[in-house]
């Protein structure tokens, strides 16, 4: 669906929009954020005020094949994007002229660049699509793209973004490298790459993999690419990739793995569709198709009363689900019942989950937040 209407409009699109969110020069939207979110990010980040950047270790990945274990691999690979999108926020919020976070977000940065892989060790397989195997070590050399690797190159093009040269003259080669670090293990890995599974070009089952990873990934494609050709080709991609999952959808919009993964699956899909709705100035609008309306509407039919939705699959009775999300889809596919929903949910939700971020999420979802309050 999505490449069929590229062919028949790719004439319609001649460039790219990469401020589709300020960065931290657009002092009147960042000082127009409501005060008690404000002072929400601002606390969140004292907490990693001359934070020590603790180390991913190399026996804790290898855990998770040892013994089963990975959360001592994982609560620190999750901690640090954590604090690097509290800190790059809070400096959002005060402005490149204050230098309260500036070294803590310098070593994060760094830190992350560092590491030798970006995703995590349950999901760290070899590259052979034929006999895959879980990776003994992280391998350099070999990246490859799991969901928070994904993530992981997301947080990093936003953080690039919003702080655009707030660190003066540091700031031309620190996002240099950071660039060089989001091609060599995102973006040659999504391009070059037809195997992953996830991607269903090779005729694989697809799930919630194939929006999430690459609905991070058009961050990357957008912010990080060398030029518009490249930003094309990797829409292109995208878009290839995007196909396998709307196909392999119900044409109820049901989403298989139950309501905890509607997040991370059809709302997925919503976020890397709303990155090329703005990258391309409202050119490429999928917004109106009814399946696309039915995947965001799924949410509205499992939910029973308050916090409580249908049990299935993989999600609970009870769920906190992220209600700007919620409203944002509703909005952009004209759904009152979504937009209802998401400002009742909202009324009783714990803006602190949301600004701590679940597992990652980091920028994305703050972004999408205060996209929500702004528009």
């Amino acid at each position: 669906m999505f490449v069929e209407w590229l062919k028949e409009n790719r004439d319609s699109i001649t460039s790219f929009n990469k401020n589709i969110f300020p960065d931290i020069n657009n002092r009147s939207k960042w000082e127009n954020i409501p005060s008690d979110f404000k002072e929400l990010l601002l606390n969140i980040a004292e907490n990693y005020k001359d934070y020590d950047w603790p180390v991913v270790k190399a026996y804790n990945y290898r855990r998770f094949q040892i013994d089963g274990d990975r959360l001592s691999y994982e609560e620190v690979h999750f901690e640090r994007r954590r604090a690097l999108q509290s800190l790059v926020l809070a400096q959002c919020i005060l402005g490149k002229e204050d230098e309260t976070y500036k070294p803590d977000i310098l070593n994060g940065i760094m830190a992350i660049c560092e590491e030798s892989y970006w995703g995590i060790s349950a999901h760290n397989t070899s590259s052979d699509y034929k006999q895959p195997h879980l990776m003994l070590i992280p391998d350099r050399l070999h990246p490859n793209i799991d969901l928070f690797a994904a993530e992981t190159g997301n947080l990093m093009a936003w953080t690039m973004h919003l702080l655009a040269d707030t660190f003066g003259e540091v700031s031309a080669p620190l996002w240099e490298r950071v660039r060089f670090e989001i091609k060599d293990r995102i973006l040659d890995q999504f391009m070059g790459d037809n195997f992953y599974w996830w991607m269903g070009l090779n005729g694989s089952f697809v799930n919630n993999w194939n929006p999430w990873i690459t609905g991070n990934i058009a961050s990357c494609i957008l912010l990080c690419s060398e030029d518009d050709d490249a930003i094309y080709r990797g829409m292109w991609k995208s878009f290839y990739v995007l196909d396998n999952y709307y196909n392999a959808m119900p044409d109820d919009g049901g989403c298989d793995e139950g309501v905890s993964y509607w997040f991370s699956a059809g709302n997925a899909l919503f976020q890397a569709l709303y990155t090329w709705y703005h990258a391309t100035n409202g050119v490429i609008n999928f917004f109106d198709d009814e399946k696309i309306k039915k995947i965001g509407h799924y949410i509205v039919t499992a939910h029973v009363n308050d916090n409580c939705f249908l049990n299935f699959a993989d999600g609970n009775h009870t769920y906190k689900l992220n209600p700007f999300y919620i409203t944002l889809f509703g909005k952009y596919i004209k759904d009152n019942e979504m937009i209802l929903l998401g400002k009742s949910l909202s009324e009783k939700y714990d803006k602190t989950c949301m600004a701590n971020g679940s597992r990652t999420k980091g920028t994305i979802e703050l972004r999408f937040f205060l996209k929500n309050i702004l528009e």
